[in-house]
């Protein structure tokens, strides 16, 4: 198997688009652990495409990260929903420089299919993204524990509230989103807001009091950024107070906060 792995990497390496019939026909004979291994190889090197995961998908799958591949559109998508995959991580973060032409319907159908053993999520700078996402996210991806919505700007407080129903959700990521304060009591009134442990929350227009809002209702939260916030020294003194109150209330749990910010002038 190492030879055989060995001697697909090189040819691959030398293989130009589009990929030779044959070459595709050799890959889908591979066993599923070998088709696993590539996929992240190319995925790394930024040269997974649609043939290459048309040949290359099997159950075994469980991880997508294709942030770097520019050619990975609707169409690669959908290789995945005829393909009994189980994915437990997704990554389609928008490529630098490139708009990625992967549109909310693509998703939706995608989570529709893959959704249920999802738990990492990153659809940042994937800028059609949209509110109809975000209920299929609340509803197709129950066990999620890790969303990056980061720079999507057509998410609004209705696509917040659809998340609400997440259970497992520990990292949260809504830097440049129209977020304000009404989506920071979206997520404290949340299922997730008692195990929610990170929030990144930079550039938005979440101000003192959903700052605070945040802090009462959420007693995990370990990490929060803020860059870019209007938030004040004065509202640091009381999220200070806030979380020595959640200290007395479980004296045994770790306090200790990471917080990175920006205080208003």
């Amino acid at each position: 198997e190492t030879l055989e792995y060995l001697c697909v990497c090189e040819i691959l390496q030398n293989v130009s688009a589009p990929e030779p019939t044959e070459l595709m026909l050799s890959l889908c004979s591979l066993p599923d652990r070998l088709k696993v291994v590539l996929i992240d190889l190319f995925s790394k090197r930024g040269r997974l495409s649609e043939p290459l995961l048309s040949a290359l998908a099997c159950p075994s799958l469980t991880k997508l990260h294709v942030q770097d591949c520019v050619e990975i559109d609707d169409r690669a998508l959908s290789v995945l929903q005829t393909t009994d995959c189980h994915l437990r991580s997704l990554n389609v973060q928008g490529v630098r420089d490139h708009v990625r032409d992967i549109t909310p319907p693509a998703i939706i159908r995608l989570l529709t299919t893959n959704g249920i053993r999802l738990q990492f999520l990153n659809l940042a700078s994937c800028h059609s993204i949209n509110d109809d996402v975000m209920a299929t996210i609340g509803s197709a991806c129950p066990h999620l524990t890790s969303l990056d919505i980061s720079d999507c700007p057509r998410v609004t407080i209705q696509g917040f509230q659809h998340l609400t129903s997440l259970t497992c959700l520990t990292s949260l990521s809504l830097e440049r989103t129209p977020a304000n304060n009404a989506v920071a009591e979206c997520i404290a009134r949340s299922d997730y807001s008692q195990v929610l442990e990170a929030l990144f929350m930079s550039r938005t227009s979440i101000t003192d009091q959903g700052f605070l809002c945040i802090g009462k209702a959420c007693p995990a939260l370990r990490t929060i950024r803020t860059f870019r916030c209007t938030i004040s020294a004065a509202a640091r003194v009381k999220w200070e107070i806030i979380q020595q109150q959640h200290q007395a209330r479980c004296p045994n749990a770790d306090r200790r906060v990471h917080m990175a910010w920006s205080i208003a002038p």
